[in-house]
């Protein structure tokens, strides 16, 4: 234990040399530093940096505007045609006991559409929306 516990309580020569190596590796590499790393080369990792941290950030955007075009697509591509507005319409008046309204319209959105009951005026009353091939009706069509 004496061999074991001498060799830790005193390292100083051992720390001496190894800091006596470090300070010459330090100095060796400061010398190749300062002649191969001129001022165009600080600038040119500098450049590469700025220009790596705008590319990120441009591509951030670009997923999220890519993201938010594909859900677009995939609404416009399952707007509800009108035959499943007439069948939702339907439905609510079927679950509530009243006749079918055959004056559905519909008013293409693109990328939803609205269901619209004609009304005996001539105007229109808007009653449900469809979105992703479902028709959600929200008031009954009658008046």
């Amino acid at each position: 234990m004496g061999l074991f516990f001498s060799e830790f309580t005193y390292p100083d020569r051992l720390s001496a040399i190894s800091n006596v190596e470090s300070q010459r590796d330090y100095a060796e590499y400061a010398k190749f530093a300062f002649k191969h790393f001129n001022m165009s080369t600080v600038l040119t990792i500098a450049a590469v940096v700025v220009i790596l941290f705008f590319l990120f950030k441009i591509f951030k955007l670009i997923t999220r505007l890519a993201l938010i075009a594909v859900f677009l697509v995939l609404a416009y591509l399952t707007n509800p045609s009108e035959e499943k507005h007439r069948n939702a319409v339907r439905e609510k008046n079927f679950g509530e006991g009243k006749i079918f309204h055959p004056r559905v319209k519909v008013k293409d959105l693109w990328v939803a559409s609205l269901t619209q009951i004609a009304d005996d005026d001539g105007g229109v009353k808007t009653i449900g929306i469809g979105l992703f091939t479902k028709v959600f009706v929200f008031r009954s069509p009658e008046k």
